[in-house]
């Protein structure tokens, strides 16, 4: 069995952006196991970061020659198409060990988009499989908002404030997409687009312009309570997944 300290450094690699480090690290373990799938995809991804983008390319080919069904590596070559066409554009200079990702996602229209920090993160494991640029899923429970990626593995959840003020909004027809930004070895943001303003809010953006805060004021200057009916309030912290 592949010892879990060297895994545990490879990852720690990965979501601290060394990624010099992590292709020496996922070499070292495949080269002891030199079929093990989640060291090639952590392996191609590490290249991918670095701009190498041929060598990615043809590791999570070989991925899949393990493995046909393999989720990871089968999204990854998809976005090798993304990096042909322009609005997706991929430097190898990099910058503080990251690769310069710029998708045409990310481009930020006051009251229609907010960069938001995930709470109550999934294990590091989870986190460095994620890249900048995928798309994720908010899902809404009875309290909050949680993000699960493409497989349907949990990430994160919203802030509560947020996850109140949007509930309000997808419950009378909003509707939202949502992206990953970054992620770090303790942080992933996620970028939240609103694609569909119900009727109802013709004149009322979903983000507050003026300032930093999420939730946009009513006209008399306070948030409503009438505008969250039927809306439960968010869970806390100390309250389960």
């Amino acid at each position: 069995m592949i010892q879990s300290a060297l895994i545990n450094k490879a990852i720690k690699a990965a979501l601290s952006s060394e990624w010099d480090s992590a292709i020496a690290l996922n070499e070292q373990l495949l080269s002891q196991y030199p079929q093990d799938l989640d060291s090639l995809n952590r392996l191609a991804r590490a290249y991918f970061e670095l701009g190498e983008i041929d060598k990615s390319r043809s590791i999570y080919k070989e991925v899949l020659s393990l493995d046909p069904y393999n989720v990871i590596a089968s999204k990854n070559l998809q976005r090798f198409i993304m990096i042909k066409d322009s609005n997706y554009k991929v430097s190898k200079t990099k910058q503080n060990g990251n690769v310069s990702k710029t998708p045409a996602n990310f481009i930020e229209e006051p009251g229609k988009t907010k960069v938001v920090p995930l709470v109550r993160l999934a294990e590091p494991s989870v986190l460095a499989i994620l890249h900048s640029g995928d798309y994720v899923s908010l899902v809404t429970k009875q309290r909050g908002i949680q993000i699960f990626n493409e497989q349907n593995i949990y990430i994160g959840r919203l802030p509560d404030d947020l996850a109140f003020h949007l509930q309000y909004f997808i419950t009378n027809g909003n509707l939202y997409e949502c992206y990953i930004k970054q992620v770090t070895s303790q942080s992933v943001y996620v970028f939240i687009r609103e694609t569909l303003r119900s009727v109802g809010f013709a004149s009322r953006p979903t983000f507050s312009i003026t300032n930093d805060s999420y939730v946009v004021p009513s006209q008399n200057g306070d948030n409503d309570k009438s505008d969250f009916e039927g809306v439960e309030e968010p869970e806390s912290e100390e309250e389960s997944n």
